[in-house]
């Protein structure tokens, strides 16, 4: 099994107003006052309560199983619907990956909520969401061109919970990981701890695109990346 750890820098996500206050429900560039400052505060004090990491794991063997749209990583049977499975055919390695802003974000968000300030706290809870997903983009890029050094291509990333692949699936994927991988555990209703998490695969090979996120695939309205 290949291992490949990651620490972003909170400073090189450039988290920006614009990404935060289109997820709180702003859907044009004007945000209002004080609305607008209060969220450039908390980018600028997330970095303190945030302690990024991300891990990379390229098992030994994973099988492509067409007919039964499933992938075979040892004992493991990862169950994934056609149109996923379309996404990553073709794949002659499968890694998968774990990505977490840290607990700080998650508590500083349930601290001030607790106190009432629903705002704040509402705001935090958006960035470490946002912190998760572009810590793990920035991950995805450097592993990209390793393997392109190597004669490889990848595939987007996808995860369990999005694209028709089942959250039940994390169990699977959990046993898979080495123990304490980045520091992420499991709850027993397949939830990640630290909250702002983020955990999938992304398909290696020779032959393989990358494509950019399709909304038809999943039902996520909460994504970040949702066009519509």
């Amino acid at each position: 099994m290949e291992i490949y750890h990651y620490h972003p820098e909170y400073s090189g996500l450039q988290i920006q107003l614009h990404e935060i206050a289109r997820l709180i429900g702003y859907k044009d560039t004007h945000v209002p006052e004080p609305v607008d400052e209060i969220i450039l505060q908390a980018i600028d004090m997330a970095g303190g309560y945030c302690s990024i990491e991300g891990g990379i794991i390229i098992p030994d063997e994973a099988q492509l199983v067409d007919g039964k749209k499933y992938i075979k990583i040892g004992d493991a049977e990862l169950k994934i619907k056609g149109r996923l499975f379309n996404e990553i055919k073709g794949s002659e390695k499968v890694a998968l990956f774990l990505c977490t802003a840290g607990p700080g974000i998650s508590n500083i968000s349930k601290e001030l909520m607790k106190k009432g300030d629903l705002l704040h706290g509402y705001i935090f809870d958006v960035i470490g969401s946002v912190i998760a997903e572009k810590a793990m983009e920035q991950i995805q890029q450097q592993f990209g061109e390793m393997m392109l050094a190597k004669g490889y291509k990848i595939t987007n990333r996808y995860s369990p919970g999005y694209c028709g692949w089942q959250t039940e699936e994390q169990f699977k994927l959990f046993k898979i990981f080495p123990d304490n991988f980045c520091k992420v555990s499991l709850t027993d209703s397949a939830l990640m701890y630290p909250i702002k998490s983020v955990s999938g695969m992304i398909g290696i090979g020779r032959d393989v695109h990358y494509n950019e996120y399709n909304c038809n695939l999943c039902d996520a309205v909460n994504c970040i990346y949702r066009k519509s």
